[in-house]
């Protein structure tokens, strides 16, 4: 069955448990908008109508998958995992990546300790291409990242003829476009995650203005991607 913006509660019931980390974004992932255009969800249920599986992906990437532990291993995770194969061969795609799709990812592949995943994954064919790292840093109590800090490298900014600025969505059209047009200059991707960074509340999005030209030179973002689960990226600044 194909789900749609009604079901992200069963879905948010069914994965939970699964993948705990992933609660605050639940419908960005199943049906949020990609650089391909809009997701595909579908699921699995009981003779119920309980929810048991459920399978996202937009253009070639596969978001989710996820089966409840009592109904594994009696073929859902694989007919679901067939119908999106089915569906990007037939959309003309060459091939089927995992996780990673760039705007949106719950991740930037299968974490290392999911080690029953990667072997599932690896018998029906798929093949690891390198390893990414995620860093974390505690932003509570952090001497390194406190309010003092934070003012000394603005007036370091500014004694070097430099405005830092936060932008929201209610900030001018011209300096919304020009930050995403900044973002676009690195990587086409981070221009979408950084649009979508600039909607939400509170801004979660800083840029650097030279006063002397007045163009922007860096950018840095939050929440563009896994909203309110304290992603930081994509971040940048010109040579």
């Amino acid at each position: 069955m194909q789900l749609d913006d009604g079901d992200v509660d069963r879905v948010h019931a069914l994965i939970a448990p699964i993948f705990p980390e992933l609660r605050c974004a639940v419908g960005e992932k199943i049906l949020g908008r990609g650089l391909d255009g809009l997701a595909q969800a579908w699921g699995a249920q009981a003779a119920d109508g309980h929810l048991i599986g459920v399978v996202a992906y937009c253009g070639q990437w596969l978001r989710l998958l996820a089966v409840q532990p009592n109904s594994r291993r009696i073929g859902i995770g694989q007919a679901l995992l067939e119908h999106c194969e089915s569906a990007i061969r037939a959309s003309g795609k060459m091939q089927m990546r995992l996780l990673d799709e760039p705007g949106n990812y719950a991740s930037p592949g299968i974490e290392l300790n999911r080690e029953a995943a990667i072997s599932w994954f690896g018998r029906r064919g798929f093949i690891k291409r390198g390893q990414n790292s995620n860093l974390l840093i505690d932003v509570v109590g952090n001497q390194a990242i406190d309010a003092d800090r934070f003012a000394e490298r603005v007036q370091s900014c500014t004694d070097r003829g430099y405005q830092i600025i936060r932008v929201t969505k209610s900030s001018p059209s011209l300096l919304k476009e020009e930050t995403i047009e900044l973002a676009v200059r690195f990587l086409l991707a981070w221009g979408f995650e950084v649009s979508k960074a600039l909607v939400a509340e509170p801004g979660a999005v800083f840029v650097a203005r030279e006063q002397s030209s007045g163009k922007l030179v860096a950018f840095a973002a939050h929440d563009g991607n896994n909203r309110g689960m304290g992603w930081f990226g994509p971040a940048g600044t010109v040579e």
